[in-house]
């Protein structure tokens, strides 16, 4: 990292993204610059209060796991663990458990490990298949909940993964190959112990709480694998989603491409769980890179009008949703009756800037139904392109710098004949159609020859997009439909243990 990039950091804010610059040492100076500021809040509906954790608490707490990963107790039988090794992290929403998650999360990066997120729907047998993991960290009621399906299978009760086969809807011998998976792992527990350093700048002090003697810094190129997340599974061979590998060098570029015009004084909102890419990028890797503060709201499905209301609560500046929620929203906030509207807080979104879509596209239905119920400008909805496998956002409608925040546009809607599309792969525009003659919330586009589409905006700072025919790999011209090609900083090195995979994807 540059001395300029340093001194940048120190006074809040970076002034450029380095592609060696180091997520951890980000970390460290902010816990030293600012110890007592809050990076990450996390709020429940389960509890009254947000759980708070500040730049020096979460530094402490990383270096903390860090030591738990890389030095074995005496005494204990546990598997060696080595540099590069994929580590799980499996932390189950319903406990509440995401802050353990994050600290879980920047420990890996500090150890030089390879942090993969569980998503609780996958199954942990395809997961030791890809990464060949035997370490994972996890809370300690897991660990407790593991010893006792030992006894309960002992005496036939029903056990941990036959109530995670009705929550999930899997089958029995899905649940069964979970069971076993988990058993050849070695679960590390670290949620009972709080690190409270009393000089947050002394790193000795910081070290010696981590652990017996210095806890391991370890100084790993920002283009090693700092974590491994998922695809979709809507596409490829169809066998489910592939394991990418991103870099520290991927997130903070996609970070600073997506991202780069928040400041230090700023608050963002994010839903998505932390086994998405784009979360990964704007819950957690944001707010370290840009000293601000991010607001994870870990149960907001059951009533999709918290959203709203915290960003409301938090006077969020920015946030971001996948199109469900989007959808969501906007029923739960059309269906509210007087008497409900009245009892409800008063929401202020005055401070929203931008709200962006993330993980798919959003119907313009949808986008005007959504502008109409929250009282908003159609230029505060940001709509993009993403893949995992360019870490996060590729394209975007959104200015990216905080001066243009107040000139953005809406995003353009185009009607094109369907007909046309689906038989001759080609976009016939039948008309362009401003905000205010877009489709009503109750025109789904699909019908007659009639198709309604979002656009997608131009490409980040730093990403280079073409669409080629995937044949003779030639570009298109303008209106063809081809194959998206991408090129920058934020793509990734590959799937993890798929070479054929990746070569595709790659030379592609």
């Amino acid at each position: 990292m540059s001395m300029t990039s340093i001194a940048a950091i120190e006074e809040g804010r970076p002034s450029s993204i380095d592609e060696g610059m180091l997520l951890t040492s980000v970390l460290h100076r902010r816990a030293v610059a600012t110890p007592s500021k809050v990076v990450y809040s996390f709020t429940s509906s389960s509890s009254s209060s947000n759980v708070d954790i500040t730049f020096a608490s979460l530094d402490a707490s990383a270096r903390r796991i860090a030591a738990t990963l890389t030095r074995a107790p005496k005494g204990i039988d546990r598997p060696a663990f080595n540099r590069g090794d994929c580590v799980l992290l499996w932390y189950p929403p319903e406990g509440n458990t995401s802050h353990d998650l994050v600290a879980a999360f920047w420990g890996c990066l500090y150890a030089g490990a390879v942090a993969v997120v569980v998503d609780e729907l996958k199954s942990l047998h395809r997961l030791l298949r890809d990464t060949h993991a035997v370490l994972g960290l996890t809370t300690s009621a897991f660990v407790r909940q593991r010893k006792l399906d030992k006894v309960k299978d002992a005496l036939h009760l029903p056990k941990l993964f036959q109530k995670e086969r009705r929550l999930s809807q899997t089958s029995s011998a899905t649940n069964d190959a979970a069971a076993a998976a988990a058993s050849r792992v070695t679960w590390l527990t670290h949620d009972r112990t709080v690190i409270t350093p009393s000089k947050p700048t002394d790193l000795h002090h910081l070290d010696a709480q981590a652990g017996a003697g210095k806890a391991p810094m370890t100084t790993p190129y920002s283009a090693t694998v700092a974590c491994v997340v998922y695809t979709a599974g809507t596409s490829g061979s169809g066998l489910g989603g592939k394991p990418v590998q991103l870099t520290q060098a991927n997130l903070a570029a996609a970070a600073a491409s997506s991202c780069g015009w928040l400041e230090s004084t700023d608050t963002l909102v994010g839903i998505l769980p932390l086994h998405v890419a784009s979360a990964l990028v704007q819950s957690v890797v944001v707010p370290v890179l840009y000293g601000c503060r991010s607001v994870l709201v870990t149960d907001w499905l059951p009533d999709p009008l918290r959203w709203m209301a915290v960003v409301s609560t938090e006077q969020a500046v920015y946030t971001f949703a996948p199109p469900r929620a989007f959808s969501l929203a906007t029923r739960c906030q059309d269906r509210a009756t007087p008497a409900t509207r009245l009892s409800a807080q008063p929401l202020n979104l005055s401070s929203l800037v931008t709200v962006a879509c993330t993980g798919g596209p959003l119907l313009p239905s949808t986008l005007a139904a959504f502008v109409r119920a929250w009282h908003l400008r159609p230029a505060q909805v940001s709509c993009g392109y993403s893949l995992v496998e360019a870490t996060h956002a590729v394209t975007s409608t959104q200015n990216q710098t905080r001066g243009n925040q107040t000139q953005n546009v809406p995003p353009r809607v185009l009607t094109v004949s369907r007909q046309v599309f689906e038989q001759c792969h080609q976009l016939e525009p039948l008309l362009h159609v401003d905000y205010h003659s877009r489709p009503s919330a109750e025109d789904d586009g699909d019908s007659n020859d009639v198709m309604h589409l979002t656009s997608s905006g131009r490409p980040l700072l730093n990403t280079y997009v073409v669409v080629v025919d995937p044949i003779s790999c030639v570009q298109m011209p303008d209106g063809l439909v081809g194959e998206v090609w991408v090129a920058g900083r934020t793509v990734s090195q590959g799937y993890l243990n798929h070479p054929s995979s990746s070569s595709s994807s790659q030379d592609n």
